[in-house]
């Protein structure tokens, strides 16, 4: 097999999680986007840990705050839609 065939063969065993897009008119939250699904697992899971890193723990309350923080930081420094950024 080549390179991309063995890829796609490995993908297709991989379990998939599926989203229901949003609807028509727009009443339903999104859950496919990194923000959405980050929203979601802290009003689920708020107070469990979500990363530990060393002496480091995380919530995934927090871990969203932290995440909106860098967001807005981001924004507010000019970068827009479609501009790249390197993390």
């Amino acid at each position: 097999m080549k390179n991309g065939a063995q890829r796609e063969a490995k993908d297709s065993s991989r379990s998939r999680c599926t989203v229901p897009p949003m609807s028509a008119d727009n009443d339903v939250p999104r859950r496919d986007t990194i923000p959405a699904m980050t929203a979601a697992a802290a009003e689920q899971f708020g107070d469990l840990v979500a990363i530990i890193d060393g002496d480091t723990t995380l919530t995934f309350a927090e871990l969203y705050d932290e995440a909106r923080t860098f967001g807005a930081a981001v924004v507010a420094s000019g970068i827009e839609p479609g501009d790249r950024v390197s993390i």
